[in-house]
């Protein structure tokens, strides 16, 4: 069960998300504005949940066993990025990257705001977007006929996987907003308790 399991495209993700965000972690700290150590457990627990349920001897029962294929879209798609969403990566990124001075350059930091502030981003954030967009992604899976194909293709595990993640972190960062670890709950926390036993 704990044995590795090869693959690299989660373990790649997850050592450049660890990496990044821990770059800005140690940035906000030297420059005397410490981020709190529950963002940073949630970011790593979220990425370590990822890795443990693609890459060790669990995920070889996914192609076998129907529980265990549940048990890893459910992870990847409300689990793990539910912490992720708490550990507010973008907050962090917003105050550990520097603003580009140069005249009509970007940078990181201009970048995500663009990014963030573009309509589509903005409206896939929508809780009634973002939503059908997760349900779309999560239930047609077994409705459509590819749950087969899921189970023969390791392409399509990766494909899946990623796209069960996204889903997720869409839709609990549209719901939850700006909400932490260590912040009062947000109005969305009763729905995201609600998914949760639902599954």
């Amino acid at each position: 069960l704990l044995d590795v399991h090869p693959g690299l495209v989660f373990p790649v993700l997850a050592a450049a998300a660890l990496g990044f965000y821990l770059a800005g972690v140690r940035r906000m700290s030297a420059s005397g504005r410490p981020w709190p150590r529950l963002r940073i457990l949630a970011w790593s627990t979220g990425w370590a949940l990822v890795l443990f349920v693609t890459g060790s001897g669990l995920a070889r029962y996914g192609g076998v066993l129907a529980s265990v294929h549940v048990f890893q879209q459910f992870t990847l798609s409300l689990a793990a990025p539910l912490l992720m969403v708490l550990a507010r990566p973008g907050a962090l990124a917003m105050n550990a990257l520097v603003p580009t001075t140069g005249k009509n350059l970007r940078g990181p930091r201009e970048w995500l705001v663009a990014l963030f502030g573009h309509p589509v981003m903005r409206a896939a954030l929508h809780p009634l977007v973002a939503l059908p967009i997760y349900m779309v992604v999560n239930y047609s899976v077994y409705v459509s006929g590819l749950y087969g194909w899921l189970l023969r293709s390791e392409i399509a595990d990766v494909v899946f996987f990623s796209l069960f993640l996204l889903s997720g972190t869409l839709f609990l960062r549209a719901l939850l907003g700006s909400a932490g670890p260590d912040t009062a709950a947000a109005p969305g926390l009763p729905v995201v308790t609600a998914a949760l036993a639902a599954w």
